[in-house]
């Protein structure tokens, strides 16, 4: 014979065992849940400035479908241009270290420090890494460059 009282409230007015167990099992999930869609949203800003600094490497290496990978849609033609801007100029990247600097509406400006060499014809050039910053975005889970402030 099935116990009536543990499908129902008890005299008492407590939820019985079963839907005790139920109603802990339903907060749970919806806490996992919550925690899930928040690390799933929260943008972590250290990886900005690393971003770009795997872009410059691979302008450096005029490596075509890796800058174009990180960058977003509306730069990724100019991505294709700075691409071939270093061609045959032996570009390397001197003392180069990138870091977050602050955010400029929907984007995470990122401010680098080092150099940029190229040696064309016999003739060395530098680029100052620090004369722009560079304005990153979030898109689809990974940090993309999207231009130049």
């Amino acid at each position: 014979m099935m116990d009536v009282r543990s499908h129902t409230r008890s005299c008492t007015g407590r939820l019985s065992f079963p839907r005790r167990s139920l109603l802990l099992a339903c907060l749970v999930l919806f806490l996992v849940g919550c925690t899930a869609s928040q690390s799933e949203t929260t943008v972590p800003s250290q990886q900005a400035s690393q971003a770009i600094y795997a872009y410059l490497e691979a302008r450096t290496k005029e490596n075509v479908d890796k800058m174009v990978q990180l960058s977003c849609a509306a730069w990724e033609e100019q991505a294709h241009i700075e691409a071939v801007s270093f061609r045959g100029r032996q570009a390397r990247l001197q003392d180069a270290t990138c870091a977050d600097n602050g955010s400029d509406g929907e984007f995470t400006l990122v401010l680098c420090q080092g150099k940029i060499m190229t040696n064309y014809g016999g003739e060395s050039r530098e680029l100052d890494l620090s004369h722009r910053q560079f304005k990153t975005i979030f898109d689809h889970g990974e940090w993309r460059m999207c231009g130049y402030k």
